[in-house]
């Protein structure tokens, strides 16, 4: 927590893997980011950190399942059925995993648009 404009977002998608510093050096555990390509960025990023949104991020075409599963797939491989079934219930969807967003409540889709954990990730 703090005032506008002190980089609390800065902070949160350096180490998130998602912006570059401007100076200084940026470490998470022991990993130099501001030596890394953008591709080892992305390697990184994918299996270590989750995500929660702030704004709605599921995919219409894919259903609750298929959009949670997503990031798993785009690293090639498949996700485990125990952890899905643990995301979900984290989330509160676990009775809507085949429902597409359209057909989530608003209050559903909004509350919902964790993607946290999703890699097994260290850092959300």
């Amino acid at each position: 927590m703090g005032p506008s404009g002190s980089g609390k977002s800065t902070l949160l998608q350096t180490a998130a893997r998602l912006d570059r510093p401007t100076s200084g050096l940026v470490w998470v555990g022991d990993t130099k980011l501001s030596q890394l390509s953008e591709t080892k960025l992305t390697k990184q990023r994918r299996p270590e950190i989750g995500f929660v949104f702030q704004a709605f991020s599921f995919i219409g075409a894919l259903t609750v399942q298929e959009n949670i599963a997503l990031p798993v797939r785009l690293s090639g491989k498949r996700a485990d059925p125990i952890w899905m079934q643990q995301i979900v219930a984290r989330v509160g969807l676990d009775e809507r995993l085949f429902h597409h967003p359209s057909e989530l409540s608003g209050g559903a889709a909004a509350t919902r648009r964790d993607r946290s954990g999703t890699s097994g990730g260290h850092l959300l």
